[in-house]
């Protein structure tokens, strides 16, 4: 349980795409019927953490979705970009730099393909 703490807040400390562990933490565990008790840890540790963000960048957190509903749209297809090169990255490390910049617009819903078949492993399993 410590690790997995740490893991989450490391990967939030490193980047705010980390946010997207809790709510698949919390689906896999509710899959497999386990650990349910660490869905409000992981849960508070990921709201301090956009609490944080807004009170130190300033910005407001649902102002630029309402601002913006198509942005909303292609930030959602990207996670799936975003998801696909963290896990290439873990696996087959190259094109390795200090900016790692992911283009909504460039994104395709397509990306979704190997996630939902990696999930579809991962259930199984």
């Amino acid at each position: 349980m410590a690790a997995e703490l740490i893991g989450v807040c490391g990967g939030l400390i490193d980047q705010e795409q980390a946010v997207m562990v809790v709510p698949l933490v919390m689906l896999i565990d509710w899959y497999r019927g386990r650990r349910l008790a660490l869905w409000a840890l992981f849960g508070f540790v990921a709201l301090n953490f956009l609490v944080l963000r807004q009170a130190l960048t300033g910005s407001h957190l649902a102002a630029g979705i309402l601002a913006s509903p198509g942005e909303l749209k292609l930030r959602l297809i990207a996670i799936a970009q975003v998801l696909v090169t963290d896990v290439r990255i873990l696996f087959w490390p190259y094109d390795l730099h200090y900016y790692r910049s992911t283009d909504i617009l460039t994104a395709s819903p397509w990306w979704w393909v190997p996630v939902i078949l990696a999930g579809v492993l991962l259930f199984e399993s």
